[in-house]
């Protein structure tokens, strides 16, 4: 697969997992990580995304810094839009 591949399948993935949140709600659990509501998932998704955008927009070009982690980069969501905008807006850091 190309970049517009990648980005595209990005893009259409993210906005199922939009509509899913939305139909499902923050509160819902889980199914396949137990413990974790949706509001987990968005948060992890969204940190992972703006992580990875961060790092490419670096211009780094190197692997990523050991120990950093997306948790650590950027806060959690304080909305779904938020999760969304990081596939919009790849190398957006602010929610």
């Amino acid at each position: 697969m190309n970049v517009t591949g990648y980005l595209t399948a990005l893009d259409r993935e993210g906005r199922l997992l939009a509509e899913a949140a939305t139909t499902a709600g923050t509160d819902a659990p889980v199914a396949t990580r137990p413990g974790w509501r949706v509001r987990d998932l968005l948060t992890h998704t969204g940190q992972v995304h703006r992580w990875a955008a961060a790092h490419v927009a670096s211009g780094n070009g190197g692997p990523p810094v050991q120990g950093q982690t997306a948790k650590a980069v950027f806060p959690p969501p304080r909305t779904r839009s938020w999760t969304g905008s990081a596939r919009a807006t790849p190398t957006s850091s602010t929610p």
